[in-house]
């Protein structure tokens, strides 16, 4: 009986010790988190940069990359913006919307849909952009741009139509690599690097646009065709020139600007933008323009697939409309290439005249996006179980089921 006794002291010993130890660990821990929690408090005021201050750090993390791509609001004074308005195929319009902005279906409760079989090409310049915020006092730069806008709308699975029209944007090119960068990462602008040819007016309220060389071109890198033997070259996406330069000067004049009058405004954009027969309220969205943009990064480990995928929306404001008219007849000509195959994506005629031309003198002004709709982000592992579950399904059953994984 003795012997059990001094056992059973020795494990009482032991038993003791340990909880003593795990009294120690503990007390350390909570001392530990005590000090990272009064050394964060004391970073709040002491450092200007921290991350506890910066309300506008989001909670997945802070961006470190400063190297000119400044966060937004992005102010933009005298822009001038000329616009055509071309033609192409409604089928192919539908399909190409269909790849970019609605190939998950079943995962959420709308779609988007082109409203028309139009294509809108503007031609801009940027005199000046600054940066919102602190980045304001580093500043500016100026470049062209040409970008593409398709009109769509939502549609939702009740059968029902939205009616306030958006602008998808499917492809941009910009002279500026900060431009590129920028759009990109930002807010996720498809842009691209171009030479833009274009009319830059030193008094654009006063100038006559009938003295000017009223031509447009964009030269990009591209590859004519798809081969192993194919190089990237310089080749002219499209050139679209006045086609009756001495008739087409009359709507050139200052009596011919545009109403001030919203609706008229509004009335022509339906006429021209919109040919289904829809109940379609172009007057709302002005003078903010709603723009929508598929943002995505391809993954490192799975290069076929993506890391970041969502559709993003943000308004451009018009701040000041100092000017606008009406441009005249204008004639498109666009060269079908395997690397941009614009031709053949929207169904355009590869020479044609645009349906309307207008020249715009305005402050602008891109504020904060938002998400609109996000593709949920899976590791490799659960990337390759659902490949896996997907394998044994018919590309029917997987929609319908709501579970295709979307490789790009």
């Amino acid at each position: 009986m003795p012997n059990v006794f001094r056992a059973l002291k020795v494990e009482l010993a032991k038993l003791s010790a340990s909880i003593g130890a795990l009294r120690d660990q503990l007390v350390t821990a909570l001392l530990r988190f005590a000090l990272g929690i009064f050394l964060r408090i004391l970073r709040k005021y002491d450092d200007p940069n921290s991350i506890v201050q910066d309300a506008a750090v989001p909670i997945n993390g802070r961006f470190t990359d400063k190297l000119l791509i400044y966060p937004p609001p992005y102010t933009l004074p005298g822009v001038q913006m000329f616009g055509f308005v071309f033609e192409g195929e409604t089928k192919q319009i539908e399909a190409f919307c269909n790849d970019k902005l609605n190939f998950i279906r079943g995962s959420r409760d709308f779609d988007y849909r082109p409203i028309s079989n139009r294509i809108l090409i503007t031609v801009n310049y940027a005199p000046k952009i600054m940066a919102g915020g602190q980045a304001r006092d580093y500043g500016w730069f100026s470049y062209n741009e040409v970008t593409f806008w398709l009109p769509v709308m939502k549609w939702s699975l009740l059968k029902k139509w939205e009616n306030t029209p958006t602008f998808f944007i499917p492809l941009g090119f910009v002279d500026n690599q900060v431009a590129i960068s920028g759009g990109r990462e930002v807010y996720g602008f498809p842009k691209q690097w171009g030479q833009i040819t274009l009319p830059h007016l030193h008094d654009p309220i006063h100038d006559d646009l009938k003295q000017q060389d009223m031509n447009f071109r964009l030269d990009i890198l591209a590859l004519k065709t798809h081969s192993p033997d194919t190089q990237a070259t310089m080749e002219t996406l499209f050139e679209i020139k006045l086609k009756n330069p001495k008739t087409d000067a009359l709507s050139c004049e200052p009596e011919h600007m545009w109403e001030d009058d919203d609706r008229k405004t509004a009335a022509e954009l339906k006429r021209v933008l919109a040919t289904k027969d829809l109940d379609i309220d172009f007057g709302s969205f002005l003078p903010n323009i709603p723009i929508l943009l598929l943002k995505e990064f391809r993954d490192v480990t799975n290069p076929s697939g993506i890391c970041y995928q969502s559709i993003t929306g943000m308004d451009g404001t018009f701040t000041q409309l100092k000017a606008a008219r009406l441009t005249g007849t204008y004639e498109g000509v666009f060269t079908q290439l395997a690397s941009h195959p614009i031709v053949e994506q929207f169904g355009m005629k590869p020479k044609q005249d645009a349906q309307l031309g207008f020249w715009i003198y305005m402050d602008m002004e891109l504020g904060f996006g938002k998400s609109v709709w996000q593709f949920p982000v899976k590791t490799a592992e659960q990337q390759a179980r659902t490949i896996g579950r997907l394998a044994s399904l018919s590309k029917a059953e997987a929609v319908k089921k709501g579970r295709m994984y979307r490789t790009r």
